[in-house]
């Protein structure tokens, strides 16, 4: 496909988008627009903040119970080198 027509194809969408986001409500477009950005979201592999913010959570309880586990195990070596 030439470039030309690509540009073609890509005004006639942004034509019938704005068409289209002008026949509806302000609820029907948000919730549209909202819709059409968490696609491209889907599509790219995005995560929202809130998703990484979990994951955030999640690996800091992670590490704080590995810290715990190593303070563990040390006081359990040094308990057998004492015996």
């Amino acid at each position: 496909m030439r470039s030309a027509d690509l540009l073609s194809q890509i005004a006639e969408f942004q034509q019938r988008l704005q068409g289209l986001l002008q026949s509806m409500s302000q609820s029907d477009r948000s919730q549209f627009l909202q819709t059409l950005v968490s696609g491209f979201a889907d599509r790219f592999d995005l995560a929202r903040q809130e998703e990484i913010d979990a994951q955030r959570r999640q690996i800091e309880r992670a590490q704080e119970q590995i810290a715990a586990l190593e303070a563990r195990l040390a006081r359990l070596e040094a308990d057998q080198t004492k015996r």
